[in-house]
């Protein structure tokens, strides 16, 4: 998919901190991992320029320029413009350099804390996330990204199926990759008296939406799967429709919905017959919740079972390889219990589903 970086705004951004970085640390999502060489390279060489422009005015202003390696050099004798040739190698050598993580990046939840402050990084670029609220002594800057569509063509869609709904007042819910192309919805809905108002969802947490549903009839999610959507469904007493923005497939939850109640009532069921339990925590500092674990770990004992806390950052099932585990309990993104579940081979359940399965949790949550 092509995303406008907005790369020239991106390394404005970074000369007008008032700190300089002399290393940045890059953080992308899987589908923006090509384009790296286009992101370092560009803000090397933007952020180089400029470095070497900051360090000739320096040396015409002292008439020397400081080496980063202890010694004065003397500033060019030919000319009041350039630094020397031998001082612009050395500061060419010490301007800004980039470096890019290599691990997956699934949300702004996943802040690369630890790598940065192992490189001594002075600021993190983190494309494609707003901020979720992550402390950090380093500096952030979230870049988030965003994918135009064809915004009439929606308009068209949702009116229709409002009128088939009989629905005045929506709420329209999407990911942050459609977000600003949403908002614009607003305004072309209301001239066809529907009140909409937008929102983002994030696949842990639907606060947005509760927060709406007094004042909406119905929901529309815009996006093109079905993790967040099932979510907003469980997560709202209304209906929820799915309208896909680039093929404008318009597609009701009910069936979808009792399929994966019917998926989770199984795995818990499974879960209920196990004797050891691998308890998940993620280290990644928006997603770490060692309370859970502890408290899972404290449920799961007083029903005579055996468990085990485990902690990763990227939590993957062949580090359970070889181990006698006959069910897991999942503390960390949301995403593991329900598109991974199937690759861990053994019944994946959330905290919500353990306390449903051995506390006094009822009904059914996840």
């Amino acid at each position: 998919m092509n995303f406008d970086l907005k790369l020239e705004e991106l390394a404005k951004k970074i000369k007008s901190l008032k700190k300089k970085p002399k290393l940045i640390l890059v953080q992308v999502p899987e589908g923006l991992k090509e384009r790296v060489f286009e992101i370092s390279g560009f803000l090397e060489n933007e952020l180089g320029t400029t470095f070497l422009a900051e360090h000739g005015r320096k040396g015409r202003k002292l008439g020397t320029t400081g080496s980063p390696l202890g010694t004065t050099m003397p500033f060019s004798q030919g000319s009041n413009e350039a630094l020397s040739s031998q001082a612009r190698q050395s500061v060419l050598r010490n301007k800004p350099k980039v470096v890019v993580s290599a691990e997956p990046c699934f949300g702004a939840c996943d802040l690369a804390l630890k790598d940065a402050e192992m490189l001594k990084a002075d600021l993190i670029v983190h494309f494609g996330h707003f901020d979720f609220g992550v402390k950090s002594k380093i500096p952030v800057i979230y870049w988030p990204l965003s994918i135009e569509f064809d915004s009439a063509r929606l308009v068209e869609k949702i009116a229709l199926a409002c009128a088939e709904q009989g629905w005045k007042s929506i709420g329209l819910g999407t990911t942050i990759q459609y977000l600003q192309e949403a908002k614009k919805l607003e305004k072309t809905l209301q001239k066809k008296s529907i009140k909409a108002t937008c929102f983002q969802v994030l696949g842990c947490n639907y606060k947005a939406a509760k927060k709406l549903e007094a004042k909406a009839e119905g929901f529309f999610y815009i996006g093109s799967g079905l993790f967040h959507a099932l979510g907003m469904q469980f997560a709202l007493e209304k209906k929820v429709l799915v309208l896909h923005p680039e093929t404008l497939e318009l597609k009701e939850l009910g069936a979808e919905k009792e399929k994966f109640e019917r998926q989770r009532i199984a795995q818990i069921s499974l879960a209920r017959q196990a004797q050891s339990f691998a308890i998940l925590v993620s280290t990644k500092p928006g997603q770490f919740n060692i309370t859970n674990a502890l408290e899972a770990k404290k449920l799961l004992e007083e029903n005579g079972k055996k468990a085990v806390i485990f902690t990763a950052g990227q939590l993957m099932p062949e580090h359970f390889t070889g181990l006698k585990i006959d069910a897991f309990v999942n503390t960390a993104c949301p995403r593991i219990a329900v598109d991974d579940s199937s690759l861990f081979g053994k019944p994946v359940i959330s905290f919500e589903e353990l306390k449903a399965a051995f506390g006094n949790r009822q009904p059914w949550s996840f």
